[in-house]
């Protein structure tokens, strides 16, 4: 059984990569998600905006 990295509240630094570009932005862990084949999954929100998004592990680091 695989452990989440990452606990529910905790702060993150989700990584999103399009095309040539990447960023990073700050997001609570809000939910860990069911993993697939390969990676665990956590569902996460900004603080800027009402939706939650889904973030595989590699996507994520600390905050702090």
């Amino acid at each position: 059984m695989r452990h989440y990295r990452f606990d529910i509240g905790e702060t993150v630094l989700f990584t999103e990569r399009r095309a040539e570009v990447s960023w990073k932005a700050e997001y609570i862990v809000v939910a860990h998600g069911p993993a697939d084949e390969l990676e665990l999954r956590y569902y996460i929100r900004s603080r800027n905006r009402h939706y939650d998004r889904v973030a595989h592990d590699h996507e994520l680091s600390s905050s702090s």
